[in-house]
This record gives structure tokens, C-alpha cells and sequence, in this order.
């Protein structure tokens, strides 16, 4: 058994704005897990397949895109508390055998630990935490498949760890003794996102449902298209889509919500 469960908060992103452009639909995990990497070994385990087990139910419910991130206590592959064959613990008996690789299951799962990015870009800065003057990675953040797809970059948040206490009874000058792990992400407009928005119209009342079905066809026959290796077409099929939203309006959709469907086609139309 362990503390601190994790939290899991939905966010809905949206690239520009409200209601003006395509959105992605990120549920983040917030983690403090057991303190000290060579001690509550098991705790750690198991809140890292916890986590991976909260991933897998959010994926079954159709959500690709979650982070699981915060302070895991422990380090990142390779790095390990325990060296190969060094015995740890040990009562009950048998000892288990190092290395422990505490946060294997959220590896194992396929999740993306972003600092395998940091440390590739900003390797001098892949830290977030100073015990006794050594600088140690405690704090991270694991991404999926669809998240991952939209990094842009990734750094360590250092205004805690640099500013530790300088003696005894003094204290920190940060506001944590840890930094955070700061991730841009950029959501671009894809077909499913444009099917994704089309259906947020109709659930706030300014698309009739009866006329959403027109759009999604169009949106369809475009990925029909494209599949088929048929570019001009599926290029012709999203300029249509935007011209029958423009037609739609201002009877059957409202005309601000027109001219963002018709944009992020012409968007889509100009990464092709």
C-alpha cells in the first residue's frame, strides 16, 4: 500500500481560443510518490503501475492523449538506486536484486518519460533536485503516444533546487526544494480534430444536428481520399467542407463558428 494517491484532472486545450479553433482533450496525472530512492522500493513500484493502470483505463475509454507527471522520487532509466546484483531488501527474505527500475511499469507501458528529451537537448540542465550539493532527476513527466506526438520542447524549471538552504537551520529560498519539468505543446488541426470540433458546435447549439452530418461527410470522403493516395481530391473535399459551412450560416451554424471550421480547413489544406 502506498500515500499520496495520484489526482487526475481533465483539461480540454484549445490551440487559439474557445470555441475558434481545434482542441485536444488531455487528462494529467499528478503524482508525490514515497520519499527516498533506496527505501519504500515496493511503494514506488506500485504507484508507477498505478499509474499505468489509471493510463490504461482512460485509454479504453477512448482518451490517447494523458501525462503522468510529478515528483516520482526515484530516477530515471538507466540511473537506479541499486547496481546490478546488489541486494536490497531483504526482510522479508528473499533480498530482491538490484537494478530496482522502480518506474518500469510506466516504461513498459510505451509511455514517453520526457526526460529522455531533456537530457538529449539540454543535458547540463537535466536535473531537478540537489541533495547535499549533488544534482539528482527526481521529477518527471510520462506522456503517450498522442501526447508525445505534440512536444514542441521540453526544460527543467530551475529557480528551487539551485537555491537550497546554505546551512544549518536555514531553509530554502525557492518555493519547493524540487523544479518542475516545464512541456510546450502545440495542437495542430488534423481530420479527426475537425470532426472533433464540428461535434463541440453541435453540443453548445450553434450547429443543428441535423445539418452536422453534411460536414462529417465531407470529412470522411476527404480521409477516403487521402487514404487512396487521391491528393487532389481529398484537397477539393476540405475546400468543400469549408464553403458548406459558410452555406450552413447564418441559418444552421452560427457564422463565427463557420468561419473557424472553414479556417481550420484551409489550415489543413496548407500543411498538406
Amino acid at each position: 500500500m502506498f500515500t499520496r494517491p495520484p489526482q487526475v484532472g481533465h483539461f480540454r486545450v484549445w490551440r487559439d481560443g474557445i470555441g475558434t479553433s481545434v482542441f485536444t482533450d488531455l487528462y494529467a496525472i499528478s503524482n508525490h510518490f514515497s520519499s527516498t530512492p533506496d527505501a519504500r522500493v515496493g511503494q514506488r513500484t506500485e504507484q508507477a503501475a498505478y499509474n499505468v493502470a489509471i493510463v490504461a483505463a482512460l485509454d479504453a475509454a477512448g482518451a490517447d492523449r494523458v501525462i503522468s507527471g510529478g515528483d516520482f522520487n526515484v530516477y530515471p532509466r538507466p540511473d537506479d538506486p541499486f547496481a546490478p546484483g546488489q541486494l536490497y531488501a531483504c526482510s522479508p527474505m528473499p533480498c530482491a536484486i538490484g537494478p530496482s527500475d522502480q518506474l518500469g511499469p510506466l516504461y513498459d507501458a510505451g509511455l514517453h518519460n520526457l526526460w529522455d528529451t531533456l537530457v538529449a537537448d539540454m543535458p547540463q540542465s537535466a536535473y531537478s533536485y540537489n541533495f547535499v550539493g549533488m544534482v539528482q532527476t527526481l521529477d518527471m513527466q510520462f506522456a503517450t503516444d498522442g501526447q508525445f506526438d505534440d512536444l514542441v520542447q521540453v526544460r527543467a524549471g530551475h529557480f528551487n533546487a539551485d537555491f537550497a538552504a546554505d546551512f544549518d537551520g536555514d531553509v530554502a529560498r525557492g518555493a519547493s526544494d524540487h523544479d518542475p519539468q516545464v512541456a510546450r505543446w502545440f495542437t495542430d488541426v488534423t481530420l479527426e480534430r475537425l470532426h472533433a470540433l464540428v461535434d463541440h458546435y453541435v453540443d453548445t447549439g450553434d450547429l443543428s444536428p441535423t445539418k452536422a452530418g453534411q460536414l462529417h461527410a465531407k470529412l470522411d470522403r476527404a480521409a477516403s481520399f487521402l487514404a487512396r493516395g487521391m491528393n487532389q481530391a481529398y484537397l477539393a473535399q476540405l475546400e468543400a467542407f469549408g464553403d458548406q459551412a459558410q452555406d450552413l450560416a447564418p441559418n444552421h451554424l452560427e457564422p463565427f463558428a463557420a468561419d473557424a471550421l472553414e479556417g481550420e480547413a484551409d489550415r489543413l489544406m496548407s500543411l498538406f
